[in-house]
């Protein structure tokens, strides 16, 4: 397991002000649902290992992200496995293509510019659903939906986030994968670099 390549992952997103990359609530979510899919399978692999074999990397904006595809990406895929991570309800601008643009176009264009290696997945419509749709499973007031969601304020959004990450927010999580499939296919391609075969936990 050591040698296991470790898989990188791209994320438009940023991290709020003084919080650690560990303890930022994607990363938390991500890694928690990671889990979730190992322990489903029996392998229940060590959280330390899939801490390691698993890295989140924070880009501000669409453009940041795919900067970084094409200009770093044999550095990243020397490592291993990377996915990249665009919001999809302003990937169409990237390309300056009219209507918003199909994902198959999208796709295209990305692939025309980037390292074959480099996988790409769309979040529909943006980190925001996810957010927002674990805030409406667990039933927050509309406070602090309105301050994560709304005004993107990047603490409020850690802070439910962070909601769904212990062992006791198991369903939570498998809601959000059943309610929110483009990050559930983020999880699903993490898993099969991992070596896992994933089925919905």
């Amino acid at each position: 397991m050591s040698s296991a390549p470790r898989v990188t992952i791209l994320l438009e997103d940023q991290l709020a002000k003084g919080t650690p990359l560990a303890n930022a609530g994607p990363t938390r979510l991500i890694k928690a649902c990671v889990a979730d899919w190992s322990d489903a399978l029996g392998r229940s692999e060590p959280r330390y290992e899939l801490d390691r074999r698993t890295q989140v990397v924070y880009q501000k904006g669409n453009g940041n992200v795919l900067r970084q595809c094409r200009k770093d990406s044999e550095a990243l895929c020397n490592s291993g496995p990377v996915i990249a991570v665009l919001d999809r309800d302003r990937a169409h601008k990237l390309w300056e293509l009219a209507g918003g643009g199909c994902r198959t176009m999208l796709l295209d264009r990305f692939s025309a510019e980037c390292d074959s290696q480099i996988e790409l997945v769309f979040l529909e419509q943006n980190l925001e659903t996810v957010v927002s749709c674990i805030a409406n499973r667990l039933n927050l007031g509309p406070m602090l939906i309105e301050q994560a969601v709304k005004r993107k304020d990047l603490n409020q959004r850690d802070s439910v986030l962070n909601r769904a990450v212990g062992a006791q927010s198991l369903a939570v999580r498998q809601h959000l994968l059943h309610d929110v499939p483009s990050f559930e296919r983020l999880i699903d391609k993490i898993c099969h670099h991992l070596g896992f075969t994933a089925p919905t936990p």
